[in-house]
């Protein structure tokens, strides 16, 4: 999976460009928006703990003179500017590495649920056992695939975005007494692959289940199921597949259009925001 069936990337922000002419951000970046206000802790966190795990490799190049091409590519990687360097973007390689995983999973549990085992991520030993957790997971739960990596469209809100899957549990399985109400319904998965699940998580998987449509591969348009649940199911390598329900509520839905509201603003031009500088008529300064 290269990317999300008619989505676009536009000056770093994904938008769906749907088949009618409309164009809708989509629900992961109105969430990236809202995520990069906790960048900063996170990235000095990142930082403190690369430079503490190299702490001899960054003593012995704080006292060697830059190389003057810190981060390009005839960087020594030795010197105190690349030390630097490679700490300042420490975060980056962490969320990059994490991103492709996940990527790669999703795509191989896509191609196994529409063309059995067999496609190419599964070459990746590591995702070969996440998608082996997964179907063993399915299994458990008897679970019937909906839809898989598909396109929700929401026009009241005017955004979209790609759900992982739409699964029912079978009528026998035997189902947690907490799921028990789950049985019979359509249940929204969405499956994490990273180290944790984080609270936008749940408004995220509140903005699928609130879809109006799904939009179809072949561009083909589908009134949304009706959702009676949610689930994410975290599959990481070398731990135990693991899920917990979200519940469907209209505050954690409130969360997820105050982040649209501020995706949507914060790539407005500074000036439908703020009106005209208007300086002291004297020209007084302070």
């Amino acid at each position: 999976m290269s990317a999300p069936a008619f989505a676009t990337l536009r000056a770093g922000r994904r938008f769906y460009d749907l088949p009618t002419g409309e164009h809708f951000l989509s629900v992961t970046t109105a969430l990236d928006t809202y995520a990069q206000y906790g960048l900063t802790d996170w990235s000095a966190r990142a930082a403190a703990d690369a430079a503490v795990e190299r702490a001899e490799w960054v003593a012995a190049a704080a006292r060697i003179e830059p190389c003057g091409d810190a981060g390009g590519a005839r960087a020594c990687g030795q010197c105190r500017d690349c030390a630097a360097h490679w700490l300042a973007h420490r975060h980056t390689e962490i969320r990059d590495t994490a991103a492709d995983l996940g990527k790669r999973a999703h795509a191989a549990c896509e191609h196994v649920h529409l063309f059995g085992r067999g496609g190419p991520e599964t070459a990746d030993p590591i995702v070969a056992a996440l998608v082996e957790a997964w179907q063993r997971w399915c299994r458990t739960y008897q679970v019937t695939v909906i839809a898989v990596e598909s396109t929700v469209v929401n026009r009241t809100w005017e955004y979209a975005g790609t759900l992982d899957f739409l699964i029912e549990f079978g009528p026998e399985a035997a189902l947690p007494p907490a799921w028990e109400h789950l049985r019979g319904a359509t249940v929204v998965v969405d499956q994490k692959t990273g180290k944790a699940i984080r609270r936008p998580a749940a408004w995220q998987t509140n903005a699928y289940a609130n879809g109006e449509t799904l939009l179809l591969k072949n561009g083909t348009e589908i009134p949304m199921p009706k959702v009676g649940g949610a689930l994410i199911v975290h599959n990481r390598p070398g731990r135990k597949i693991r899920a917990r329900e979200v519940p469907l509520t209209d505050n954690a839905y409130a969360c997820f259009l105050s982040t649209l509201a501020l995706a949507k603003s914060d790539a407005e031009p500074t000036s439908a925001i703020f009106g005209p500088i208007i300086d002291l008529p004297n020209g007084a300064t302070t």
